[in-house]
C-alpha cells in the first residue's frame, strides 16, 4: 500500500517564517516523488514527526490544517486505487491541484465565497491576525464585524447583482465593475459608508486569492480605492455636556437613564457597546489609590483603564455601580430631543439625504440643528476631543480609544482652525519673547 507523508525543511535563517508544506508518495520499490502541497505553516508549529500542526498553534487553524492533510491524502489515495498509470511527479501535482480546485467551481461567484466566509467566521473556523503594540495573536471575528459583512457588503452587492441582472465571479471584479459599484452605492449611501463596503470587499478578494480560488489582482490597483469624506465634526463641548448633565429629569426617569448613560461615553471615550456595560467589578483602584474603570473592549479585546472624574463618579454612584441597560436605537433617538432641551441647538453643516421629485435619494449639504447629529458616538468622539483640548497627550488618550495609529486618532478629534490656534496660543513656545534674551 502507498505511503504519503507530510514535512517542511529546515528554513536557512528565519525559523519564524512560513514554509511551503511538502508531501512524499512512496508506492512499492519504483515510486518515490515529493512534491509541494501548495500550502504553508509555520516552520515552528510545525512537527515533522508528527506529520501534523504542534498543539501550539490557534486551535481552529490547525483543525482545519489538519483536516485538510487528511482529506487531501483520502483524495490521492483514491486515485491510486483507480489503477490509473503513469504515476510520477506530475501526476501527483496534477492530483494536488485537482485536490485544491474542486470547491473552486463551486465558489467561482463572489456571492458564494463571501457566504462561506461569514459562516466560518461565525463557527470560529475562520479568524484572523490582530497586531498591537507589536504582538501579533489570532482572534475571532467579533459578532459586529460578521454583521458589517452581511450588510455592509453581502447584501449590497446582492441588491447590485439584481439591478444589473447578473452574477459576479472574481474574474468580474476589475474597474468597470468598480466604477459601476460605486455609481450604484452612491445613490444610496453616504461616502464613507461606501468606502467601508469598498474596504470588505478588498478584503474578501484578499482572503480568497490566498485560498487560491483566483489570480486577479485588480482589487490592489491604485485605482481601486476605499472612498473617503471628511467627517462631520460633530462633538459636545464641556459646556454643552455640563448643560446636559444638570437638565432636571427627576420626573421623566427613563430619559435620565439614558442621559446618565451618555454622559459615561463623554467621560470615558468609549464605544458605546463598552460605556452601556460597565458595572462593579470595572471598578477598581491603581496601586496610588487612584478610582479607575478598567474594562476589556468589545472591538479590539484591549485592556484599558480610565480615571474617573467627579461628575462621572456621581452618574456610577447613583446606580451603585451597575449602569441601567439601554438599548441604542433608543438612546440614538431620544439623546436628540434631551440635546435639545439643553439648548445644545447651534447651527452646523452636514450631508442629509433627501428624496426629489422622482423619488430618487440625493445628498444634500444643508445647515441643520447641531442636536439633530448627536449620537450614542458623539459621546466617545467628545470624550476624546475634550481631553485633546485639555492637554492629555494625544498617546495617553489613544490608549483609551484604543486607536492605533495617530492619524487615525486625529481625523477623530474635532477641532477647526481656529480652535486649533487657541491651543498652540497656550504653549510656551507662542509665549518667548525675544526681547527677553539678554
Amino acid at each position: 500500500m502507498a505511503t504519503i507523508k507530510f514535512f517542511v525543511r529546515k528554513p536557512k535563517k528565519d525559523k519564524n517564517k512560513y514554509c511551503n508544506l511538502n508531501i512524499r508518495l512512496i508506492n512499492g520499490r519504483n515510486i518515490d516523488i515529493v512534491t509541494s502541497v501548495k500550502m504553508e505553516v509555520p516552520y515552528k508549529l510545525w512537527s515533522n514527526k508528527e506529520q501534523r500542526p504542534k498543539p501550539q498553534m490557534v486551535s481552529e487553524e490547525r483543525k482545519k490544517i489538519t483536516q485538510t492533510l487528511i482529506d487531501l491524502e483520502y483524495f490521492i489515495h483514491k486515485g491510486l486505487n483507480r489503477n490509473e498509470n503513469h504515476i510520477n511527479r506530475e501526476w501527483l501535482k496534477k492530483k494536488i491541484s485537482e485536490f485544491h480546485n474542486q470547491n473552486q467551481i463551486k465558489e467561482a461567484y463572489l456571492l458564494d465565497y463571501i457566504d462561506r466566509f461569514i459562516c466560518e467566521a461565525e463557527t470560529g473556523e475562520r479568524n484572523f491576525l490582530y497586531k498591537t503594540s507589536g504582538r501579533k495573536q489570532w482572534k475571532n471575528y467579533h459578532p459586529r464585524t460578521i454583521q458589517m459583512y452581511k450588510t455592509g457588503l453581502r447584501e449590497r452587492v446582492k441588491n447590485y447583482e439584481r439591478e444589473r441582472k447578473r452574477r459576479l465571479s472574481f474574474e468580474d471584479i476589475n474597474l468597470k465593475f468598480y466604477n459601476d459599484f460605486l455609481s450604484f452605492l452612491e445613490k444610496r449611501y453616504r461616502t464613507n459608508t461606501i468606502g467601508n463596503t469598498i474596504k470588505l470587499l478588498k478584503k474578501i478578494m484578499g482572503a480568497a486569492e490566498k485560498e487560491k480560488l483566483h489570480s486577479n489582482p485588480v482589487y490592489r490597483d491604485e485605482e481601486f480605492v476605499k472612498p473617503e469624506e471628511e467627517i462631520e465634526n460633530i462633538y459636545l463641548n464641556e459646556n454643552e455636556i455640563y448643560r446636559l448633565y444638570k437638565l432636571d429629569l427627576s420626573q421623566i426617569e427613563y430619559q435620565e437613564r439614558i442621559r446618565d448613560v451618555f454622559l459615561v461615553g463623554c467621560w470615558t471615550a468609549l464605544r458605546y457597546g463598552d460605556y452601556s456595560r460597565l458595572n462593579e467589578n470595572n471598578i477598581t483602584k491603581t496601586g496610588k489609590g487612584i478610582k479607575v474603570i478598567r474594562i476589556k473592549t468589545e472591538k479590539t479585546g484591549e485592556r484599558v483603564e480610565i480615571p474617573i472624574k467627579y461628575e462621572l463618579d456621581q452618574i456610577l454612584k447613583k446606580y451603585n455601580y451597575n449602569l441601567p441597560k439601554t438599548s441604542e436605537p433608543i438612546v440614538n433617538r431620544e439623546i436628540k430631543s434631551l440635546a435639545r432641551k439643553a439648548g445644545i441647538t447651534d447651527n452646523v453643516r452636514a450631508v442629509v439625504k433627501e428624496k426629489d421629485n422622482n423619488g430618487e435619494i440625493l445628498k444634500i449639504d444643508k445647515i441643520v440643528s447641531k442636536c439633530t447629529r448627536i449620537t450614542t458616538h458623539t459621546a466617545r468622539r467628545s470624550g476624546a476631543t475634550n481631553m485633546y483640548k485639555a492637554g492629555i497627550p494625544a498617546i495617553s488618550i489613544m490608549k483609551v480609544t484604543g486607536h492605533r495609529t495617530e492619524k487615525s486618532f486625529m481625523r477623530y478629534i474635532c477641532i477647526d482652525k481656529e480652535e486649533n490656534a487657541e491651543l498652540l496660543s497656550k504653549n510656551d513656545y507662542f509665549r518667548w519673547n525675544l526681547r527677553k534674551i539678554k
